[in-house]
């Protein structure tokens, strides 16, 4: 109720050349005036497409309004265009802070600064007389092969950017440092604004000023990586499924360009968010849109270079080059891995209302109807906003008994359709089934990314969706029907108000936000796309509403509950910046069937987007292989949770008996307990020495003994088992499976295609 979006298109009105004056009036349904009468502008009207505005105004009183445009022209008395209504309404949700109080949440840890290095937890930034990183150590080791650099080609000239004089640097909070450089280019003055934030995020503002006949041929950020933290990337787009998760490409030279990289909606070229790495570290780039850049869809915005030396990851700010025209200013960001340690005994958390001590019981509910709200995946709160529904949840929590009946009856008094009726009961009873069991934690599903038609919607969806001027009435539609939105700030406040009523009444302790992918934004005005000179339309991203939500989110949680409660099911697009503010990370959620498991994951798109260790986060995976009839859905389970415990995913599916029976075996081995190490098949030096069939394996290290998982890929055959530090090992099964031969030096046995083994080996001498 306090800004007021117009669009006018008077591009196929002849007469527009008649026009005077343009201008929109408000009124209530009384016929009173709200303000002024509101300009709009003519000439931006008439051009192809129309023009668009957002006019701050007072407030509008709750209450049914009319907007209606008013034209003044030439030898012709004034003329008034159609009415748009709308309704203002009140919500007790409005401009809440919930989660915005300032806090360093554990294991985050304050910002610091000793002399040129800014330090966040895991990492030490040194800073350059640039503004940019000289070097970076994360977790122990130095990602940078040298310092990152501005190149600049302008008038023809090339030059790498050089400071006027050192940055500066002031740590002003415990939860920031900001920055200040200044910079030339030949003729080129910029400068940089950085702030770092306690999750490692360095967001950066470089404003690029001269002469506006200057032509800027390049302006690239160069970042040069250690070869060996350098190995694996994530280049992520729009919508899911189709990113490129895995190794860097082989070769010399440009590697990889942005331009051939998949999208939906996205200008080819630009990709908001590439990350190059290794199993344990690396470093992000993000932009939410390419604004201000020299930009050409169809042209690379990034791309690779590998030399003998390092690996470039390069930003091309000018792909296609132009003049300067005007100042530019663009908005970037840079982040280095891992964002934060895991939680405390995070190989003891399965995500299983079943799971009982030691293990950490998490008990994801997969869609609203598990607690009640009116439609699956759109809506945040209990239908009819009757939250006796969330007093019982607590109640069963905490040990007490909830006659089936209130609740039954509840639902039944809701006026569900007839096609949901079944499945909105069954869900409930789920719920109260698996409270009954006492889990440690319980997660009320929302939708990151999706709303219900209602009042709210009604209300705010020209803020929220994906592009303006949509069908903004939705009283016509019905209550069911859901929409993708962003989660812009009024969205987020929607979220955090339901999610603290949940924390409240003891229903829930966190959530399981869905679909925390990223979405084109087409709105110009209160989203990311922006029009070029010739009047273009290009959408963005909206990576800070996101990581806004997702870290408002996680702070209540922790104030409620100090715990890491939340889970974020990325599907495919782990995002530093994002999900290093969720707890759980979940993967999976695709390749269904009855396939071998192992056969659907290369290994090094697990490596590189399945582990969790880049967003301190326990992973998860959604399988999907319910559907599956047995016994091939048997031969499927054991495949999968071998493929689970060699990448440490939590499996969330429910077939809990062999789940807990799986874990509890690699328990008794020693997962999970502090006396334990774990070591990879991707680790150097490795622990284990394998010859023979294609496999992989996960070893628990026990000191004296070894405990190994085997995962078959591929047709399996003649596997020879040696562990390093043993001269003459032997071996026995923990599976019951047998077949398991001592041999000289080595332990034996043969691998069936995509087989899953679990064995123990010890030093002859001390058995």
């Amino acid at each position: 109720g306090s800004a007021l979006r117009v669009y006018l298109d008077l591009s196929a009105v002849r007469e527009a050349g008649t026009l005077l004056r343009a201008s929109v009036a408000l009124t209530d349904d009384a016929g009173a005036r709200a303000g002024e009468p509101l300009e709009l502008p003519l000439a931006p009207a008439a051009a192809p497409g129309g023009t668009q505005r957002v006019f701050s105004i007072a407030p509008l009183a709750a209450g049914r309004w009319h907007a209606r445009a008013h034209f003044d022209a030439r030898a012709c008395p004034a003329l008034a265009g159609p009415i748009a209504s709308f309704e203002v309404k009140r919500f007790a949700w409005e401009r809440n802070t919930l989660g915005t109080t300032p806090a360093v949440i554990p294991p985050f840890t304050r910002v610091a600064m000793r002399g040129r290095v800014l330090e966040t937890v895991l990492r030490q930034h040194t800073l350059g007389d640039s503004g940019l990183w000289d070097s970076v150590t994360s977790d122990g080791a130095p990602l940078l092969a040298a310092p990152m650099r501005l190149e600049v080609v302008a008038n023809g000239r090339a030059q790498v950017a050089v400071a006027r004089k050192p940055a500066t640097a002031a740590v002003p909070s415990a939860e920031r440092a900001t920055t200040q450089s200044e910079l030339t280019a030949g003729p080129l003055r910029l400068s940089l604004e950085g702030e770092l934030e306690i999750d490692g995020l360095y967001r950066l503002r470089l404003s690029v000023d001269g002469p506006p006949e200057t032509r800027v041929e390049r302006l690239d950020l160069v970042i040069p990586l250690r070869p060996p933290h350098a190995r694996l990337m994530n280049a992520i787009t729009d919508e899911t499924r189709h990113h490129h998760l895995g190794n860097v490409p082989a070769g010399s030279g440009v590697v990889w360009r942005s331009a051939d990289a998949p999208r939906t909606q996205l200008d080819a070229g630009f990709v908001p968010y590439l990350w190059v790495g290794d199993e344990q570290r690396g470093l992000a780039f993000l932009t939410e849109s390419t604004r201000d850049f020299w930009f050409e869809p169809g042209r690379s915005m990034a791309e690779l270079r590998r030399s003998a030396h390092s690996v470039e990851l390069v930003i091309h700010f000018a792909s296609a080059p132009g003049p300067l025209a005007r100042t530019r200013t663009i908005e970037f960001a840079l982040q280095a891995t891992p964002v934060k340690p895991r939680p405390a005994r995070w190989r003891d958390w399965q995500m299983s209302c079943d799971a009982r001590p030691p293990f950490v019981s998490l008990c994801p509910l997969p869609a609203g109807f598990y607690w009640g709200t009116e439609t699956r995946f759109g809506s945040v709160g209990p239908r009819n906003r009757d939250e006796r529904i969330l007093r019982w949840f607590g109640r069963a929590r905490a040990g007490g008994r909830v006659d089936p009946a209130l609740w039954a009856n509840w639902l039944a008094r809701s006026a569900v359709p007839a096609a949901d009726q079944a499945e909105a009961l069954a869900s409930l009873r789920f719920t109260f089934d698996a409270l009954a069991r006492k889990p440690d934690a319980v997660f009320a599903y929302f939708n990151a990314q999706g709303a219900a038609w209602g009042p709210e919607f009604a209300a705010y969806n020209d803020e929220w969706r994906l592009a303006p001027f949509a069908d903004r009435d939705g009283y016509d539609e019905p209550a069911t029907r859901e929409l993708p939105v962003l989660p812009r700030a009024s969205y987020r406040d929607y979220v955090l108000w339901h999610v603290e009523r949940l924390l409240a009444t003891g229903a829930a302790d966190g959530v399981y936000f869905d679909n925390t992918f990223l979405r084109a934004s087409f709105d110009d005005h209160v989203g990311t796309a922006y029009r070029d000179e010739r009047g273009e339309l290009h959408p963005g991203v909206e990576i800070y509403a996101l990581r806004e939500l997702l870290r408002r989110t996680q702070a209540l949680v922790y104030a409620r509950r100090g715990e890491w409660w939340t889970i974020a099911h990325a599907t495919t697009t782990p995002i530093s910046a994002v999900h290093g503010f969720a707890g759980v990370l979940l993967d999976g959620e695709e390749k269904y069937g009855d396939a071998p498991f192992a056969t659907r994951f290369s290994s090094d798109r697990m490596r590189a987007s399945g582990l969790g260790a880049q967003t301190g986060s326990v992973p998860a995976w959604l399988p999907g292989i319910l559907a599956v009839p047995e016994p091939r859905r048997g031969a499927l389970k054991r495949q999968l949770l071998g493929f689970a415990a060699v990448y440490e995913q939590r499996v969330m599916d429910h077939f809990p008996g062999d789940q807990d029976a799986w874990w509890r075996m690699l328990r008794a081995a020693g997962y999970g307990k502090p006396q334990c190490s774990i070591a990879h098949y991707w680790e150097e030096p490795e622990l284990l020495d394998l010859a023979g069939a294609n496999a992989e394996w996960l070893a628990i290290d026990c000191g004296e003994r070894i405990s190994a998982v085997l995962v078959a890929r591929g047709a399996g055959g003649e596997l020879r088992v040696r562990a390093r530090r043993h001269a003459d090992p032997g071996c026995r099964d923990l599976d019951g499976l047998g077949g398991l031969r001592n041999e000289r030096g080595a332990c034996a046995l043969q691998l069936r295609a995509w087989d899953v083994r679990l064995i123990e080996l010890r030093e002859r001498a001390a058995r």
